[in-house]
């Protein structure tokens, strides 16, 4: 990945590490980009994409070890199966 993504991957990373799964099932974007100081505007979907990947992770923990699942990371796993489908459509189009 660009150097935006690897970093904002890091930092949530890092940011996650000694916290509950609570406590990390509330980071997001904004604790990522305060971490790091500052992104480019451009690059803001980095962090997005980074606070997604732990959603993602933690989500797929729950499932596992079935243990409940709350309502709103349910809500945040919807809407990003659904964005993934669409950027697969996306992508299987343009290599029609």
């Amino acid at each position: 990945g660009c150097v935006a993504a690897i970093s904002t991957s890091s930092v949530i990373t890092g940011l996650a590490k000694g916290k509950t799964l609570e406590q990390a099932m509330k980071m997001g974007k904004k604790e990522i980009v305060q971490a790091l100081g500052s992104l480019p505007a451009i690059k803001l979907h980095c962090s997005l994409l980074a606070a997604d990947a732990l959603a993602e992770a933690i989500y797929d923990y729950l499932l596992k070890n079935k243990k409940d699942i709350p309502f709103v990371l349910k809500e945040k796993h919807k809407r990003i199966e659904k964005e993934r489908k669409i950027v697969e459509k996306r992508h299987n189009d343009l290599l029609k």
